[in-house]
């Protein structure tokens, strides 16, 4: 089993079954001496310690099969280091340690998720950088990593931000490289130290670069920068981040941003660009990943009373995928943020399907509440009334955009019928 499991990887594990991989991982590498699964907890105790599995089972998740095994294993030393070595107690010992770590809105929320299901409070400490990523905060040493906790904060008595300047203090100093020229006005960051995608929060260091310049992470260990301005390096960017998206172990975002003096901010390929297509089924491609991630794990944590839905997209002739989601009437559902809403109007012998461009569906009064969910999800209120289906949406037969997709689906078979039967289960 264990000569296959190294062949073919690790498939998806339940987190009873992630559990137990990690005790016999841990005491065939010697980490472990007498371990025990806490399943209520999502934990495993060992000799005093005790090993909390909601966040590495999250990334694990994000892995392909056979860097699973790897992964676990890199942990596993981590935490025997760590109880060698003990975390710094003081600002003195910490600060040296101390680095910048990029997160996404779909990691953040599914240490969230794990921590609701477990009826565990779980409170990531981060700050919002730009629309969809965030900073957190690392101790990092040659042989482990632990991610920077309140507690912990409270213990040196620093601040965040205090935390936060040192932080960037630190990863500068290991920033002195120059960034690589992969095409005409791009440049790639040369760093293959699992911070280069962190180094997207050191301005200074990208304006040496090139002057306000766009600005990519389309994985961990990936940092793009291209002239702003320039169509054809626009083009290029988009090239190299597609090949990237391909093999990348640690996903982030597919957006481009541009750093408008000392912020980042997001930027909009022009439509009639020449890579326009390609850039906006990129980002199609990760809401579809990226809310199936959330929804699995949301799901688990909310039980049967709220649908999570699923964002799906078709192609239409041009080649621009378009998203949606359908919300049934009568059905609790939290949404995703997608182009278009099917509306399924239940009320009545023959169910009615009405298209609502996203836009106007969240626009209209009591019909849509924000989530909590840093990825953004919308909890289903008020269903639209007869009136307010006729002033934002039309009947699927009528959608002229709909007639224009190329798809195999049909259409009346996405709409569930409750919670329960919502994924046709």
């Amino acid at each position: 089993m264990k000569v296959l499991r190294r062949l073919v990887g690790i498939g998806p594990l339940e987190p009873n079954e992630f559990g137990q991989l990690y005790l016999e991982l841990g005491r065939s590498t010697g980490v472990l001496d007498e371990p025990t699964f806490d399943a209520d907890a999502f934990a495993v105790h060992d000799s005093g310690s005790t090993h909390y599995l909601s966040n590495t089972y999250s990334h694990f998740l994000t892995l392909r099969r056979r860097q699973r095994e790897p992964y676990l294993r890199h942990v596993l030393r981590g935490h025997h280091q760590i109880r060698q070595e003990g975390l710094p107690d003081t600002w003195e010992d910490a600060a040296p340690k101390l680095l910048v770590r990029l997160r996404d809105a779909v990691f953040l929320d599914a240490i969230a998720c794990e921590g609701q299901r477990r009826d565990a409070t779980v409170e990531p400490l981060q700050q919002s950088l730009v629309d969809g990523l965030y900073l957190t905060l690392v101790l990092d040493s040659e042989q482990t990593m632990a991610t920077v906790t309140s507690d912990m904060l409270d213990g040196w008595g620093k601040s965040f931000g205090e935390a936060l300047t040192r932080a960037r203090s630190n990863l500068l100093d290991v920033s002195l490289d120059p960034f690589v020229a992969v095409a005409d006005g791009v440049w790639m960051a040369p760093w293959d130290d699992s911070y280069a995608a962190s180094r997207a929060t050191l301005y200074h260091l990208l304006q040496q670069v090139c002057l306000d310049p766009l600005v990519a992470v389309p994985a961990r260990d990936s940092l793009l920068l291209a002239r702003s301005r320039d169509d054809e390096a626009l083009e290029s960017l988009i090239n190299v981040m597609n090949e990237i998206v391909k093999s990348a172990a640690y996903p982030i975002t597919r957006r481009i941003y541009q750093l408008d003096k000392q912020q980042l901010v997001p930027f909009s390929v022009p439509r009639e660009h020449a890579a326009a297509v390609l850039h906006q089924n990129l980002l199609a491609a990760e809401i579809l990943d990226s809310y199936a991630d959330q929804q699995r794990l949301l799901q688990e944590a909310l039980g049967e009373d709220v649908y999570v839905a699923s964002a799906e997209a078709d192609e239409d002739p041009e080649g621009w995928y378009v998203s949606r989601a359908v919300w049934t009437q009568g059905v609790d559902t939290l949404l995703p943020q997608v182009d278009r809403v099917f509306l399924l109007e239940s009320v009545g012998p023959v169910p009615q399907i009405w298209v609502a461009p996203w836009d106007k569906l969240v626009a209209l009064p009591n019909a849509l509440k924000q989530g909590e969910q840093l990825h953004p999800r919308w909890r289903t209120c008020a269903f639209p009334d007869a009136e307010q289906l006729q002033a934002i949406a039309v009947p699927l037969e009528q959608d002229r955009r709909t007639a224009e997709l190329e798809s195999g689906d049909s259409w009346t078979d996405l709409a569930p019928s409750s919670a329960r039967s919502a994924d046709g289960k």
